[in-house]
């Protein structure tokens, strides 16, 4: 949402209250991003109202969060019956109103589902939601162990429904009438206008508004309801309250507008009878404007232009480094299947105007970033020779010569490369490891599932620009589904927002085994947000904690101090390849190594604030070679990374994926936020003895690219290559030359399109 918001100057700065529809991951994971956003630079507090779970859901950021860090206020809606209607917001504009939509509600007892919905927060060990959000506000003082420990809820499938109604309008002032009861003009006059009783001051007599006032017009009403599936169809058409309440405002008075209900409604509602049946329900009014908003009504799937233009730019120009985009505009429509003409389609950005009158503003039209590249690219003599070169050498890619390596190489892909939040060119951090014998996820901060759909179809034959046979990755993941069914293993650096907002959509995605390695707080948040949505936790997914594959604990390493963690000098010092001894793994994640055929998966601690990891990955590459992988997560510089790359005999990994948050000049900075600046990373790159570094995780200062110049050490006489990582390019860890040399042909893309300098609110890095 906040990329989507950057990308088409949708300002979210001034909302004040997010109403959700259910307490899940898919439609309300995004709110713990944004409200970590606005906290960092916007002290207002934005209530989140929703159903029941909303503040379970929200609560579970404690695990990486601390009191006062958001500014926030939970409202569940929790109706005294379950036929009723709340009130749940009210201002001098609009009064909302909610019901609870529940799947089952044909199934039971209405009492009995009341019941469950009471016991969500009694029936739990530890304190109460109501008391962890307070803790949060920084209003509860003490909550025990249960800062860190888990406390589980319980599923609740419900959709909440919410009706809006806007003010009355006022009939024409009766002046004439006015004057006749004694009323002076003037300020009296604006007192009945503005609905308020008068008192004549010649007589005492009181005149009310309804003698002076003619015939107004009630408010408007507007409906959203959220039917993610059938069942939450037929619990609204069952619902007593509901419909009847929507279609009222207009059937008792000649005047009123029409209800406009907005239906949001998931994969294949829009062609179930149950719909169907509730739109031609007799009961609606037959002016009622039914507004259909869903996935198979998207006429545009491109949601970030301006992302999506330079990929494609790039992916002409370096196809070697860049898959083709697979996101484009879709202009069908199922308009002819509607089940009635006063059902509308609602796409992407659209406008409707409810009161006075009723008005569909079309989103304006948007230039296909196809074409936009294309534009862009013939302006730029540098970039017209870079695809002239590439679409020769792709008449001579087969499948058994693909333009990106083999079937045994390694493939690195920077999937998010930007820090803190998510802007408009850089998703936040997620590092793709593509194996011969499947894919590993470095990181998974929010959005990262949307960046592989950017790369792999959702289905065969889909959008694409080249052959997929020109790729590894393509021949290895031709749909994305391939991929996630590939997903064995998942490395969490820290529990930091930024890297692992994104594992919920993963977890639920996913069907088989799969195993996540992260420091032990993300145990307790994992359990909390299978307990109120189940994914498989304990079950399905596992979790190994950091400390069981490091050669030292976090915790012996570092000590608290505060919120934030000083380094033990002592400890860091005597950490060297020597004494960096890898525990062998446990028995669960020994089991996914030899699947994966990884000769090593080692862990150590870092220099951040949380506990933050670096991994080791080894295993078999081109002509059974060994390869090897280190990956920083967030740090300072300091000797545990080399300690860890040189460890058992290594003569050095050879890719480290580096963070590089900071320019030059930016040290002290770096230092304060304890993360490093790229001549910092690269040094460490060269302490590691590493052939070539990935610098990525750039500050959103630097939002559309960051030079390494003056900052490569050219007195250092070595063979390390550097690469400056962009959204979702790919190197070839054994052959990474190409990339390497992306770097001026990403610089000409930026001057192309005239990318110069940070967008407003980028500036933020916690």
């Amino acid at each position: 949402m906040q990329r989507f918001a950057a990308d088409r100057h949708v300002r979210l700065a001034k909302m004040q209250h997010i109403f959700l529809t259910r307490a899940d991951w898919e439609s309300s994971g995004g709110i713990l991003g944004l409200l970590l956003t606005r906290a960092l630079s916007n002290k207002n507090v934005v209530t989140v109202h929703g159903p029941p779970n909303t503040k379970r859901l929200i609560a579970a950021s404690r695990m990486y969060g601390y009191p006062k860090m958001m500014h926030f206020d939970v409202d569940e809606v929790r109706p005294e019956s379950l036929d009723l209607l709340a009130p749940v917001f009210q201002d001098e504009h609009f009064s909302i109103s909610a019901c609870l939509l529940l799947p089952d509600r044909s199934n039971g007892d209405g009492n009995d589902r009341l019941r469950r919905m009471r016991d969500l927060d009694t029936d739990a060990v530890g304190p109460t939601p109501s008391q962890l959000i307070q803790w949060l506000q920084g209003h509860e003082q003490d909550i025990g162990a249960y800062v860190t420990d888990a406390t589980l809820g319980k599923p609740f499938q419900c959709s909440a429904a919410y009706i809006v109604r806007g003010p009355p309008t006022l009939g024409k002032f009766d002046a004439k009438r006015a004057r006749e009861l004694g009323v002076t003009p003037g300020p009296m006059f604006g007192q009945l206008q503005r609905g308020n009783a008068v008192t004549v001051v010649s007589t005492g007599a009181t005149v009310t508004p309804d003698q002076v006032m003619g015939n107004g017009r009630p408010g408007q009403v507007m409906g959203i309801l959220d039917f993610s599936t059938p069942e939450l169809v037929a619990a609204a058409i069952q619902h007593p309250s509901l419909i009847t309440t929507l279609a009222s405002s207009s059937s008792s008075d000649e005047e009123a507008l029409p209800p406009v209900v907005f239906h949001l409604l998931g994969a294949g509602v829009c062609e179930h009878p149950t719909w169907k049946a509730l739109v031609r329900d007799a009961r609606w009014p037959a002016s009622t404007r039914h507004i259909a908003v869903g996935p198979e009504f998207a006429n545009e799937t491109v949601t970030l232009a301006a992302s999506a233009t330079a990929h494609k730019m790039l992916a002409a120009a370096a196809p070697h480094c860049f898959l083709p985009y697979q996101k484009g505009t879709d202009a069908s429509s199922h308009q002819g299947s509607l089940p009635g003409d006063n059902v509308v389609v609602g796409a992407m950005l659209d406008e409707f105007v409810v009161s006075p009158a009723y008005q569909h503003i079309s989103a304006p039209p948007t230039v296909e970033p196809a074409d936009a590249a294309a534009a862009a690219i013939a302006q730029d003599p540098f970039l017209v020779d870079a695809v002239a070169a590439a679409t020769a050498a792709a008449a001579t890619t087969t499948s058994s010569n693909l333009d990106d390596g083999d079937m045994t190489d390694w493939i690195v892909v920077a999937l998010g490369t930007g820090s803190a939040v998510p802007s408009k060119y850089r998703n936040v951090s997620s590092t793709l490891v593509s194996t011969p014998n499947g894919p590993i996820l470095l990181d998974c901060g929010e959005g990262t599932l949307g960046q592989l759909s950017r790369m792999f179809p959702e289905t065969a034959g889909g959008v694409t620009s080249s052959s997929p046979s020109s790729s590894v990755l393509a021949q290895r993941y031709p749909t994305l589904q391939s991929l996630l069914d590939s997903l064995k293993l998942i490395f969490v650096s820290h529990v930091h927002a930024d890297h692992q907002l994104g594992l919920m959509r993963f977890l639920h995605r996913t069907t088989g085994p799969l195993v996540v390695v992260a420091p032990k707080l993300m145990g307790p948040y994992l359990a909390e947000l299978d307990a109120i949505e189940p994914f498989g936790w304990g079950s399905r997914v596992l979790m190994v904690d950091c400390d069981a594959v490091a050669p030292m604990a976090w915790m012996e390493c570092f000590q608290p101090n505060g919120w934030h963690f000083d380094a033990i000098a002592a400890k860091h010092d005597s950490m060297t390849p020597t004494t960096a001894v890898i525990p062998p793994p446990p028995a669960v994640l020994a089991r996914v190594m030899a699947e994966m055929q990884l000769t090593m998966l080692g862990t150590m601690p870092m220099i951040h604030r949380s506990y933050s990891y670096a991994v080791r990955l080894d295993g078999a590459g081109p002509a059974g070679l060994p390869v090897s992988v280190v990956f920083s997560g967030d740090t300072r510089p300091t000797g545990m990374l080399p300690a860890l790359a040189l460890a058992h005999g290594s003569a050095g990994p050879d890719l480290v994926v580096h963070e590089a948050s900071f320019a030059a000049g930016m040290e002290h900075e770096a230092e304060k936020r304890q993360h490093s600046t790229v001549a910092e990373a690269i040094g460490a790159a060269r302490a590691c003895r590493a052939k070539t570094v990935l610098l990525t995780h750039f500050s959103q200062r630097y939002p559309k690219s960051m030079t390494t110049d003056g900052d490569h050490d050219a007195s250092v006489e070595d063979d390390l290559q550097v690469a400056v990582a962009m959204d979702l390019m790919r190197i070839n860890v054994s052959r990474p030359a190409a990339a390497v040399q992306c770097a001026p042909l990403i610089e000409h893309v930026w001057a192309a399109l005239g990318a110069d300098g940070a967008e407003e609110g980028e500036e933020l890095v916690p």
